[in-house]
């Protein structure tokens, strides 16, 4: 078998499953397994058959659907179906809108239209002026557009609820050239600045001044009806209506501070006509024109007298009344109440009176009560016994501040030589007690509203004396001590010369100060940047109670065998007093001693 033909050698390596046993009769040949295939652009191709075969299918459904509905497919809807399908052109129309919509936004007719489309609304102000004074007008009716204002006092005005773009703006007041004029209004507030309108009616001059200090006063009005005009740093004012008449022109000449005057003015007079305005600060007194002791207030030249509080018949003469810096309240020492203690001692009653409604408040019923002073809103009071908590503090010194009804103790002792009041602190002198060595006397000095307390003096004062304004003369077992106010630092010194205790009254930024020298009979302010004394006035008679009305009105009492008055006057050494009213004596503040 030499010449039979042998299998081919293969170097192929044989499975353990493959066999040389021919295949079973009509049985077809298998491939042996693939192996497995990790190719990227097969996955693609393969995806996009299937994204292709996908398209074909819908498009094969729109085009049944369209059949069923009698439709005809048009070219322009394939043409958009692969438009929206592609990214890029996508991309690229948004992008064409929103250029569009910027290149029509920055159009201002565009830009404009949109906004007030939108709601968008802006605001306008101005200010308008007389041509000829340059002073601001009041009442000038202002319009842009649709809407309108009138312009305040101070000549401005702001208008609201504009649209946005070209507008119209019109000027009108009677007695002055309207004014019109075109504007654009842009995003924002829109200042539109300051618009002089021209006089063209009969104009009336005035010159305002304080009756008591001749000062000018400036921003007074005059008015007559809707017409107004303003006085200037001079006091000028000129005062423009509509026409001319042949009747007199009455007017009414108003300040915040002042009490309003109505004046006549001739007719189409050229003459500058002088107006002199007074205080509305209201003087406070004691009467007995009634047969009791009743508390008037009225104007400081007496006018417009009012009832504040009637007496009730059980007051007796010693009476003390005092008014807050402010002017809005008062505070009255007396006996109206008939209030007694247990033993049936009569006590006297602190009557805290609110000069604004006439209301009351009784704040302590005491066997003494001393008025000390009144510091912003805050009465400082010194009450002995009754309402006192016990023996051991029977005197008491009490801060009430009615602004919103509170009450501190300032101090407390078995008794106290001597309170007063300065540069707005409070100083009281503790007395020693031989009885109870634990008790040393001592001066002391404390904030109104009870903080800060320091030692003075570590040793009885018996007596004090306000000898100036920046000093306090205190004697004691040891001898006389100055002691500064300023710093509460003390050094032994002479004796005063006088044993007189000043009673200061500051005004409300401290920088001015009165007292009185009755042995000269003058009222006299302290000035504190220069520190010198100077004579406002000199009356025989003049006595306290003293208080400020304004920065530079201050209001004094007169008592003589002829008179016991009030009066006011100028500090600025520019007028001459005015008299109140005659008033009942009443006590002030307590000057220490």
């Amino acid at each position: 078998m030499s010449d039979e033909l042998k299998p081919e050698s293969s170097s192929e390596e044989v499975t353990p499953d493959s066999t040389n046993d021919p295949l079973p009769s009509g049985a077809e040949q298998q491939a042996p397994p693939a192996a497995p295939v990790n190719d990227t652009e097969t996955d693609q191709a393969v995806d996009d058959i299937v994204q292709t075969e996908a398209d074909a299918l819908l498009t094969q459904q729109d085009d049944a659907v369209a059949a069923a509905e009698g439709l005809v497919q048009q070219p322009r809807r394939n043409f958009f179906m692969r438009w929206w399908r592609s990214k890029k052109a996508r991309w690229a129309t948004v992008l064409l809108i929103l250029a569009a919509i910027g290149v029509l936004a920055g159009l201002p007719t565009t830009r404009y239209w949109i906004l007030n489309t939108a709601g968008v609304r802006v605001t306008a102000s101005l200010t308008v002026a007389d041509s000829l004074t340059g002073q601001p007008l009041k009442n000038v009716q202002v319009r842009i557009g649709d809407s309108t204002a009138k312009t305040d006092a101070l000549g401005k005005a702001r208008v609201v609820q504009l649209k946005l773009g070209p507008q119209h703006i019109a000027l009108q007041r009677s007695g002055f050239a309207p004014f019109a004029d075109d504007i654009t209004l842009g995003w924002g507030s829109n200042p539109l600045g300051n618009h002089p309108l021209k006089a063209v009616g009969m104009q009336y001059k005035l010159t305002i001044r304080d009756a008591l200090t001749n000062v000018p006063i400036q921003g007074a009005e005059a008015s007559n009806g809707e017409a107004v005009a303003l006085s200037d740093k001079d006091g000028n004012a000129v005062l423009t209506l509509t026409g001319s008449t042949s009747d007199d022109v009455t007017l009414v000449v108003s300040k915040d501070g002042f009490r309003s005057a109505k004046i006549v003015v001739a007719a189409q007079t050229s003459t500058t006509t002088d107006v002199r305005l007074l205080t509305a600060r209201r003087a406070v007194f004691v009467t007995h024109d009634s047969g009791k002791y009743d508390v008037y207030s009225s104007d400081v030249d007496g006018q417009n007298r009012k009832l504040v509080l009637a007496g009730t018949g059980a007051e007796n003469a010693n009476l003390a009344l005092v008014v807050s810096p402010s002017g809005d309240h008062a505070a009255l020492l007396s006996t109206r109440d008939n209030h007694r203690d247990a033993g049936g001692f009569l006590l006297t009653t602190l009557t805290l009176i609110d000069l604004q409604d006439n209301s009351t408040v009784t704040l302590a019923h005491a066997e003494q009560l001393q008025l000390v002073d009144w510091i912003g809103t805050r009465l400082i009071f010194e009450q002995v016994g009754a309402d006192s908590s016990s023996a051991a503090n029977r005197y008491a010194v009490i801060g009430y501040d009615y602004a919103n009804t509170s009450r501190v103790q300032l101090a407390a002792a078995k008794h106290l030589n001597t309170v007063l009041s300065a540069h707005g602190a409070i100083y009281y002198a503790v007395a020693a007690d031989s009885s109870d060595a634990t008790v040393q006397g001592g001066l002391y000095r404390i904030n109104p509203d009870a903080s800060n307390k320091q030692t003075v003096l570590d040793k009885e004062a018996w007596t004090t004396y306000r000898v100036n304004y920046g000093t306090l003369d205190v004697q004691t077992a040891d001898g006389w001590y100055g002691v500064n106010l300023s710093n509460s630092s003390s050094a032994t010194v002479a004796a005063p010369a006088a044993y007189v205790s000043r009673s200061y009254a500051d005004n409300t930024d401290g920088s001015r100060s009165l007292w009185v020298d009755t042995a000269n009979g003058a009222l006299v302010v302290y000035g504190a940047k220069d520190a010198k004394d100077t004579i406002a006035h000199t009356q025989g008679g003049m006595a306290y109670p003293v208080r400020w009305l304004t920065s530079d009105i201050a209001l004094y009492r007169v008592v003589t065998g002829s008179e016991t008055a009030d009066y006011v006057i100028s500090t600025l050494g520019n007028g001459q007093p005015v008299k109140v009213a005659d008033v009942v004596n009443t006590f002030g503040f307590t000057q220490g001693q």
